[in-house]
């Protein structure tokens, strides 16, 4: 299963909605400078579409090309051109020896209009949910305000004043409302990084999360899976239940030869698609992949908890893998490729069922007694010449009636009792 990076996955969709949001903002203001004068000054007037068209295809370029390759250097990108902004800014803006004559609203209004592109930036930065650089950006808005308000403030005409006379001249700065925005700018920055650092510890959690729920799709159905989310499983913790468990093996025929005349990319892809033919009976019944040792493959039923009857499950699952390798035989046969066949052993019995390692690697898995019975009967087919071998215990609880040949007092090499197994032809 492929490896995801779901932190970066989130951290490239914020730098896309906020590039997209820099974009929109950059675009409308590109349009209102076409249409609309904002300066006094012909240079400025010429220059401010251009600027901003530039910055509108930067931003667009940035949130239509970014992914977990190029995520770093469109964000780089992103904020050199938020740097370009703030350099745009400070050069038009002083390159009129008065800064009345570059402004078209009057000299104390233009203060009072300063406050709100630096405060839509940083809510925008919020989205890239990357607190620090949330930080830097604020700041670098906040000197891109101090670069547009310090002028008006130095102006040797400007005053400040408050009541009518704030509104009536045109040198007058309303000391009251330049107070409110500025404990307005301070605020929005607050809100922008706290909201940052609270959706990246969101962000945290949730892919966590995920990689939990990646780890568990690796060897539990759908189905088991929604239900273990819904019982809060967790699977860093070792824990390990006794319970009943019907365990399923699989191996090759002749792998050995096998692999002799094929080269290890063909070996890889031979494993691969037999695990993945395997696989989805175990999942359509309601089995756990409990791992895969080279050309084998164990299987359990009843894990996490039983599904009902599991050794029926283990062998309706049984029957749709000889289905499948059938059908892969034929495939095969087709493409003057040789046959594959497997044996499969089932034995049901109580085993130990959780998460078993240690603190650097852990694992959910199954063991016991009927682990090693299940593992001895798939070994047996070869011995007994046959395809499925299932002991007593599985037939005895089954819930179809099935022919079969037993083969009574079976020894189990490492395993001083005997058992009865049945030879089945499905």
């Amino acid at each position: 299963m492929q490896k995801i990076n779901h932190k970066i996955n989130r951290h490239v969709s914020g730098l896309r909605l906020s590039a997209s949001i820099a974009c929109l903002l950059n675009l409308l203001s590109t349009a209102t400078q076409i249409y609309f004068d904002s300066s006094l000054s012909d240079f400025a007037n010429r220059m401010f579409p251009l600027f901003f068209l530039l910055f509108t295809i930067g931003f667009g370029a940035c949130a239509y090309y970014v992914n977990e390759k190029t995520y770093t250097w469109c964000l780089t990108v992103y904020g050199f051109l938020f740097v370009c902004i703030a350099a745009v800014n400070l050069w038009l803006g002083n390159y009129t020896d008065d800064i009345n004559n570059f402004t078209p609203f009057p000299l104390g209004r233009s203060l009072d209009y300063a406050f709100a592109m630096p405060q839509l930036l940083i809510l925008a930065s919020a989205t890239l949910l990357r607190p620090k650089i949330t930080i830097g950006l604020s700041i670098l808005f906040t000197l891109m305000l101090f670069s547009t308000i310090l002028p008006i403030i130095n102006h040797p005409e400007s005053f400040w004043a408050i009541g009518t006379l704030a509104l009536q001249d045109e040198f007058a700065m309303n000391q009251s409302w330049f107070i409110f925005q500025c404990q307005i700018f301070v605020i929005t920055a607050a809100i922008a990084i706290l909201l940052s650092w609270i959706i990246e510890k969101i962000t945290t959690d949730a892919s966590s999360a995920e990689r939990t729920n990646q780890q568990l799709g690796r060897y539990f159905s759908p189905e088991i899976r929604e239900e273990i989310e819904k019982l809060d499983f967790n699977a860093d913790i070792r824990s390990g239940n006794d319970q009943i468990v019907a365990v399923l093996f699989t191996d090759i025929v002749g792998f050995t030869s096998i692999c002799e005349n094929l080269q290890a990319e063909e070996i890889v892809e031979l494993l691969s698609e037999y695990q993945k033919r395997m696989v989805a009976p175990i999942f359509k019944n309601f089995g756990t992949v409990d791992k895969f040792i080279g050309d084998a493959v164990m299987a359990t039923f009843g894990t996490p908890r039983s599904r009902g009857n599991d050794a029926q499950n283990a062998f309706e699952c049984a029957r749709q893998m000889q289905t499948a390798m059938r059908q892969w035989s034929k495939e095969r046969s087709e493409k003057s490729l040789p046959e594959i066949q497997h044996r499969i052993g089932i034995h049901v019995g109580n085993c130990i069922v959780g998460n078993i390692g240690s603190d650097e690697r852990i694992e959910f898995s199954v063991i016991g007694d009927a682990v090693n019975v299940a593992s001895r009967v798939c070994s047996a087919c070869k011995e007994l010449q046959c395809d499925v071998l299932i002991t007593e215990d599985v037939k005895l609880r089954l819930s179809e009636k099935i022919d079969s040949e037993e083969i009574k007092n079976y020894s189990i090499r490492g395993r001083d009792q005997s058992v009865s197994l049945h030879k089945v032809i499905i």
